[in-house]
């Protein structure tokens, strides 16, 4: 099949494919929120049941087979012992989760609102 149904389906950006399980259901990769993995994986399989009974038999086998890995990536993510396992493979693949420390402190800058002149610029972490 030359057409990539996870993009048109799914609307998951060209890659990797079968994708790892946080960018089949659309969430951040190393997500630790469960109702959030739960909520995208009903949405996923939502999107993807309007194709159950596609015409094409090869798109009717396809959507079966992404409904089984979202079933699959969804039982991973909210399962405490196989999370950790699947994020720290996945970690040495794309690299650690990032964290605050990692991001670059940056000037923000505010205004007195009764002169609307500039204030000093403050540093902090976003």
């Amino acid at each position: 099949m030359s057409r990539d149904l996870y993009t048109e389906w799914l609307g998951i950006p060209p890659g990797e494919r079968p994708p790892n399980h946080y960018d089949l259901l659309g969430v951040m990769a190393f997500c630790n929120d469960i109702p959030t993995i739960e909520k995208a994986a009903r949405e996923r399989m939502d999107r993807l049941d309007k194709f159950v009974l596609h015409p094409d038999r090869r798109k009717r086998d396809m959507v079966q087979q992404m409904m089984n890995e979202v079933a699959r990536a969804r039982v991973c993510l909210v399962n405490a012992e196989q999370k950790r396992a699947y994020d720290e493979a996945l970690s040495k693949k794309i690299g650690p989760p990032l964290t605050l420390r990692d991001l670059p402190e940056v000037e923000i800058l505010t205004f007195d609102r009764d002169r609307d002149k500039p204030q000093r610029p403050k540093k902090r972490l976003l």
